[in-house]
C-alpha cells in the first residue's frame, strides 16, 4: 500500500473533524460506563473489579477528549503549523500548545488503554472459573501491566528533564538529553496490536466447549466477539504510525515543519482506539440488560398456549455472564466463594448426564425386585 503521506495535500483529519469526533468521544465514555453500571445493578449482577476499573478508564477518556479539542483550538492541530516571524518552524506560542497536548495526549492514552485491557481480563476471570485459564489470564494480566508501566516510563523520561519536549524542536532532541522517539512509537503500536489480539481470543477456546445450544452458544460468542472491533482500531492506528514513522524517518525537514499537519492522525487514532476500546470491553456486561429486556417482552405477551399436554415449558436458560460460564465449567463444586450449584441440563456437562441416567436406572433395577 502506497503511504499517503508523501502527498502534500492529504490529511483527512481536519479541523473541524477533530473537533466533531472529541465532543463525540466525551459524550461516548460517559454513556458506556453509565449504561454498563445501569445494566449490572438492573439485572442483579454483582459489581466487579473489572467494573471499577472501567470508572478510571472512562474518565481518562473524556480527558483525551478534551485534550483533542484544546489541541485544536490552542495549537491548530489539523491544520499546518505556524511560523515565526521569520518564516520558519520555530518556537511559536502555538507550538509550544502542541508539545504539551501531545504528550498529554501519549501519557493519558496509553494508561487507558492499560486500563482497558485489565478490565476486560478481570472480567473474563471472574467467569471463567478454570483453573488453567485463570493461569494463563493471570499471565496475560502480568503482561499487560508491564506494558503499561513500561511503555508510561518511557513517554515520561524519553527528555530528561521532561520540560525539554516542549522546549526544544523535535530535530533538537539529539542535542540535548531526549531519545529518538520514532522507534519507540512503532513498538507501542505493535505491542498493542499483540496484545488486544491476545486478549481478545483468549475466551474463544472456552466459550465453544460450553454444553448448551449451538444457537444459544453463538450468541454469547457473539457478544464477546463485538468486543474485538478495537482489534480493527488497533490494526488501523498501526498502519498510521507505520506510515508516519516511514514519512518522518526519510522527509525529517518536512516532519518537523508541519508537526500539526502530519500527527493529527496519529493522536485521533490514539484517541479513538481508547473511546471504542472501552465500548467494546463494557458490551458483554450489557446482555443482562437484553435479557432483561427480552423477558420482560415474553411475559408481557403472556404464556405460550401452544404447548401440548403432558409437555412442560422449560425455563430461560440463566444468562448472566458470571453465573452461565461458572456452572458451564465447574459442576457442582463450589469454588472462591461460589455456593454449591445444581447445574441445569442445558449446561450440565455430558459425563455428569451419563452418570446421572446411569445411577436412575440402577435405583429403578433394584426397586423392581
Amino acid at each position: 500500500m502506497t503511504n499517503p503521506y508523501y502527498n502534500p495535500g492529504y490529511n483527512p483529519y481536519n479541523q473541524s473533524m477533530l473537533i466533531g469526533t472529541g465532543v463525540f468521544f466525551i459524550i461516548l465514555p460517559i454513556f458506556t460506563i453509565v449504561l454498563r453500571f445501569y445494566s449490572r445493578l438492573n439485572g442483579n449482577v454483582a459489581l466487579g473489579v473489572d467494573d471499577w476499573i472501567a470508572v478510571p478508564a472512562g474518565i481518562l477518556c473524556v480527558a483525551l477528549a478534551i485534550v483533542q479539542i484544546i489541541a485544536v483550538t490552542g495549537s491548530g492541530l489539523g491544520g499546518h503549523q505556524q511560523l515565526d516571524a521569520e518564516g520558519r518552524a520555530g518556537h511559536t506560542p502555538k507550538l509550544y500548545i502542541y508539545e504539551k497536548t501531545r504528550f498529554a495526549y501519549e501519557v493519558i492514552g496509553t494508561v487507558c488503554l492499560c486500563l482497558i485491557k485489565l478490565s476486560v481480563l478481570f472480567f473474563f476471570r471472574r467467569i471463567f472459573r478454570v483453573r488453567t485459564f485463570i493461569i494463563i489470564n493471570n499471565i496475560v494480566i502480568g503482561l499487560v501491566t508491564a506494558w503499561g508501566i513500561a511503555y508510561n516510563l518511557g513517554l515520561v523520561l524519553q527528555c530528561v528533564p521532561i520540560s525539554l519536549l516542549w522546549e526544544k524542536l523535535e530535530s533538537e532532541y539529539a542535542e540535548v538529553h531526549c531519545v529518538n522517539s520514532l522507534p519507540f512509537y512503532i513498538s507501542f503500536a505493535y505491542t498493542n496490536l499483540i496484545l488486544d489480539v491476545i486478549i481478545y481470543l483468549l475466551p474463544v477456546p472456552h466459550l465453544w466447549s460450553l454444553m448448551m445450544p449451538a444457537r444459544q452458544k453463538l450468541a454469547i460468542g457473539l457478544i464477546f466477539l463485538l468486543g474485538s472491533i478495537v482489534v480493527a482500531i488497533s490494526i488501523s492506528r498501526t498502519v498510521i504510525y507505520t506510515w508516519v514513522v516511514d514519512f518522518a524517518s526519510h522527509e525529517p525537514l518536512l516532519w518537523w515543519g508541519d508537526l500539526t499537519w502530519y500527527s493529527s492522525g496519529v493522536l485521533f487514532w490514539h484517541l479513538a482506539e481508547n473511546a471504542i476500546g472501552l465500548l467494546g470491553a463494557s458490551m458483554p456486561s450489557y446482555a443482562s440488560l437484553v435479557k432483561h429486556k427480552l423477558h420482560s417482552r415474553n411475559s408481557s405477551n403472556g404464556p405460550n398456549k401452544s404447548s401440548t399436554r403432558g409437555s412442560r415449558i422449560a425455563p430461560d436458560p440463566p444468562f448472566q455472564d458470571q453465573n452461565l460460564l461458572v456452572r458451564a465449567f465447574h459442576g457442582n463444586r463450589s469454588h472462591r466463594g461460589f455456593e454449591e450449584i445444581t447445574l441445569d441440563p442445558i449446561t450440565q456437562p455430558k459425563t455428569t448426564l451419563v452418570a446421572s441416567k446411569r445411577s436412575n436406572l440402577k435405583d429403578s433395577d433394584q426397586d423392581s425386585v
